[in-house]
C-alpha cells in the first residue's frame, strides 16, 4: 500500500498531523499483520509547495491526503490551486485534513468542491492552538489542545488506514459572507500581506527566508551592508517568519503593541523541519 501525504505548514500544525498520521498508519498495519510479515506501507509526507511549477500532479497512491490549517475560515489559497491540479487513480482513497484555532469555516467543504462527487472519501477536522496574532490561543490553553489534538488525530490515522468513509463538510453561507470580508480587511486593512522588520531588532540570520514556505523572503544587504529581509509578493499569511524569528523583529503594519510576544510553533516540530520545505 502506497500513501502520500501532502502538507502546508508554516508554524508546525499540519506537519505534525502529517507525521502522527503517517505513524498511525505503520502502526494499524503491524498491528493487523505482524511487523514480521513483510514491508508495511510506504507513507510519504511531501510539502504542498514542492510542486508549484507542475500543470498537473498525478499519484498513483492508494491512499492521498491533503492536510493543511484554516485561513480565513477556508483553506489557503496554495492548498486549493494545489487540489486543482491533482489527479488521482479511480480506487484511491483521497481524503482532506484541516486543522484550526477557533473555527472549521468552510475550510473542508470548499476542497470538496474542486473534486468529482464520490472522489472525497475522508474529511477530518483538529483544533490545535492557533498561530493567529489576532485570534491568538491563550497559553493557558495550549497544553490541553495539544493533548487533546494528538489523540484526535491518532483516532483518525486508525480511519485512514481502513479508508473509512465520512461524512461530507457542510457548507455554511454565514461562514462565507465574513470570510469575504475577513481577507480585505486582513490584506489592505491590517498589512497581513505587507510584512515589516524592525532593523534595530534583527540580526540577519536568514531564518526567515528558510522557513518561508512561499519562498517569499531573500535577504539583501542594506546601507550598512548588513544582510535583512525583503518581502515579495508570494505571501500566503501563514506567519511562519513572524512566529519563529528568534528576534521578534517580524511584524505586520496592523498588529498592535500587546500582540508581539505572541510566538507560536507545535511543540513537536523542530525549526529545521520548516526549513526549505
Amino acid at each position: 500500500m502506497k500513501v502520500n501525504l501532502y502538507y502546508f505548514s508554516g508554524t508546525g500544525n499540519s506537519l505534525f498531523i502529517a507525521k502522527t498520521i503517517q505513524e498511525g498508519i505503520v502502526k494499524e498495519h503491524d498491528l493487523e499483520k505482524g511487523v514480521l510479515e513483510g514491508v508495511g506501507p510506504m507513507v510519504s509526507i511531501l510539502p504542498i509547495q514542492k510542486f508549484g511549477n507542475l500543470e498537473s500532479i498525478v499519484d498513483e497512491s492508494d491512499i492521498v491526503g491533503i492536510i493543511y490549517p484554516t485561513y480565513f475560515l477556508d483553506a489557503p489559497n496554495v492548498v486549493k490551486n494545489f487540489a486543482k491540479r491533482l489527479v488521482i487513480k479511480e480506487d484511491c482513497y483521497l481524503f482532506f485534513y484541516a486543522n484550526y484555532g477557533e473555527t472549521l469555516g468552510n475550510a473542508l467543504h470548499n476542497m470538496n468542491q474542486l473534486f468529482e462527487p464520490g472522489q472525497v472519501g475522508g474529511n477530518y477536522e483538529v483544533a490545535l492552538p492557533d498561530n493567529s496574532i489576532i485570534f491568538e490561543t491563550k497559553k493557558e490553553k495550549i497544553p490541553g489542545m495539544l493533548e487533546a489534538g494528538e489523540a484526535t488525530i491518532q483516532a483518525h490515522a486508525i480511519d485512514i488506514y481502513h479508508r473509512t468513509i465520512t461524512q461530507q463538510s457542510p457548507y455554511h453561507l454565514g461562514y462565507h459572507l465574513v470570510s469575504n470580508v475577513m481577507k480585505p480587511v486582513a490584506k489592505h486593512g491590517l498589512g497581513f500581506y505587507k510584512m515589516k522588520v524592525n532593523p534595530k531588532s534583527c540580526n540577519g540570520c536568514g531564518l526567515c527566508e528558510k522557513v518561508c514556505p512561499m519562498k517569499n523572503i531573500h535577504l539583501e544587504e542594506n546601507r550598512n551592508l548588513l544582510k535583512t529581509p525583503v518581502f515579495d509578493k508570494n505571501c500566503e499569511s501563514c506567519f511562519s517568519c513572524l512566529h519563529n524569528c528568534p528576534k521578534e523583529a517580524i511584524t505586520y503594519p496592523g498588529m498592535s503593541k500587546k500582540k508581539r510576544d505572541y510566538q507560536y510553533r507545535h511543540p513537536k516540530v523542530h525549526v529545521k523541519e520548516l526549513m526549505n520545505n
